[in-house]
């Protein structure tokens, strides 16, 4: 019985070694932490170009590069390299990494123009995939002085719908803008331009607005909460006696002033309401309710009596499950509730530098928030919380409306594109509307 299980042994080590002659005596190993599955690897990259569009001087943008192996061999990734200035790629975890088949690794891009103009650059990763040895990524954007903003497009009766675009333009360096001409604006509908002898421009400043504040007073923001409480009461000092106000602090859980009515006015009264609904005491509570509380806050902007309503979101973008039970919505379910509300959302990303080193937050989805929903997104890691406020409550008060009539059909898409050109500082806004 010995004897055969020798002979079985030997067979065995007889073919491996025939076998392994047969393949030129080579051997597949694994690099780094790779699976050593034999066979070819595969790079992808999620973006082939990524589009940053206008940004405003002192404001910034961010984006993020998912790099997958869907090859069935591990996949070497080489050095990175980085775009130009004011492109920058501000953590990445893809150079000198080995990725097993399915795995993906990430390149956080961020744009910061300082100098208006046209920016475009691009930025290699390079690979052991036999079919391509680097993957280049383009990115471009352009800087922008003015920061341009359209509100609201409103059409009347077909065929051929009377069209108001309203908008709002603002220096955020205070140059008077309040007293533009046509001729400083080109209004283009689907990519045709708009005969100026056709628009009608009327200006109205000052429109009075409903308004809600919700400010993120999370544990991840223990030690700015001083910071945080300021710009809030700096946010009430702008309001206007025509002007109403609702604000919500949230963390664990939310509270709300005011309960009923609705909104506060602007008025002296009210703005001693409001300041002493922010300076009240709220417990530091583990969690953070952002996305209810833009939900919730959405809903009462809704309920306001004037002609422009909105929704100012202070927050460093993050999402965090709390102890106690709530509906818990998501950003897909908050985005489509201020859309089919018509609710513009804006976006004011801050952070507490000395929580986990400065380096918790979500931008992007603040960014995609007010992108999403017509508002705008506001750094305010490079400009002040107060400064930030300030530059909104121009683009909300401040108002020129452009109409005419259009000779499109009175069913599908049209996209709106505003260009502003004031003493050669420019601007642009887009806005898309379904008919009918």
């Amino acid at each position: 019985m010995a004897k055969n299980n020798i002979k079985m042994v030997m067979m065995v080590l007889v073919s491996l070694l025939f076998m392994t002659a047969c393949s030129g005596g080579s051997t597949t190993t694994s690099n780094n932490t790779g699976s050593g599955v034999s066979g070819t690897p595969d790079i992808t990259a999620s973006k082939s170009t990524v589009d940053f569009g206008g940004i405003v001087l002192k404001n910034s943008a961010d984006n993020t590069i998912v790099v997958q192996n869907k090859g069935n061999a591990d996949l070497v990734i080489g050095n990175v390299t980085h775009p130009a200035s004011p492109f920058s790629i501000t953590s990445e975890t893809c150079s000198n990494t080995t990725l097993n088949p399915t795995e993906s690794c990430y390149i956080y891009l961020y744009f910061k123009p300082t100098v208006q103009g046209v920016y475009e650059s691009l930025f290699s990763i390079p690979s052991n995939d036999p079919d391509l040895s680097s993957i280049n990524i383009s990115v471009k954007g352009h800087g922008n002085s003015l920061s341009t903003w359209i509100d609201k497009v409103s059409t009347g009766a077909c065929p051929g719908p009377d069209i108001s675009v309203n908008a709002a333009v603002d220096d955020p360096n205070g140059t008077d803008l309040t007293s533009l001409a046509l001729s400083n604006f080109m209004l283009t509908e689907n990519g045709t331009v708009v005969d100026s002898s056709r628009i009608s421009l009327s200006n109205l400043q000052q429109t009075p607005v409903s308004v809600v504040l919700a400010m993120d007073w999370s544990e991840s923001v223990t030690q700015i909460t001083t910071t945080i409480a300021n710009a809030g009461k700096y946010f009430v000092d702008q309001l206007d006696q025509a002007d109403e106000a609702a604000i919500w602090r949230y963390n664990n859980q939310i509270e709300i002033n005011p309960i009923t009515p609705s909104f506060v006015v602007g008025d002296d009264l009210g703005k001693v309401e409001l300041k002493a609904f922010i300076d009240k005491l709220m417990a530091i509570d583990p969690g953070t309710k952002l996305y209810d509380s833009v939900f919730q806050s959405i809903d009462r902007a809704a309920m306001g009596s004037k002609g422009k309503r909105v929704v100012i979101v202070l927050s460093d973008g993050v999402e965090a499950p709390g102890s106690i039970p709530s509906t818990i919505k998501t950003i897909d379910e908050v985005i489509n509730h201020a859309k089919s509300k018509g609710i513009p959302v804006f976006t004011v990303y801050y952070v507490d530098p000395t929580f986990k080193g400065g380096t918790w937050g979500n931008p992007q989805l603040l960014q995609r928030l007010a992108d999403e929903t017509g508002g705008k997104y506001y750094n305010s890691q490079i400009t002040d919380l107060t400064t930030v406020i300030n530059q909104i409550f121009k683009v909300i008060s401040n108002n020129y409306t452009f109409t005419y009539k259009s000779t499109s059909s009175c069913n599908g898409t049209l996209t709106f594109g505003l260009n502003v050109n004031y003493t050669g500082m420019l601007g642009d806004s887009t806005k898309t509307i379904t008919l009918p």
